[in-house]
């Protein structure tokens, strides 16, 4: 995802929710892999602990 200004927060740091987003659709990704044609599955919770801000324009 390339960020832009308008996915950051007040601080100018890429909002928490676009994060968490961006985690739980790779993790959701990885999962179905493993699912047989008809099943399918739902996220019931999710904890996500930041280590360091991501600025705008930064690359990690």
């Amino acid at each position: 995802m390339e960020e832009t200004q308008s996915h950051s927060n007040p601080q100018g740091t890429l909002n928490g929710g676009i994060t968490s987003t961006l985690a739980d659709i790779a993790m959701g990704v990885a999962f179905g892999t493993t699912l047989e044609l008809e099943e399918s599955f739902t996220t019931i919770e999710l904890k996500i602990n930041f280590l360091r801000p991501i600025w705008y324009g930064k690359r990690l």
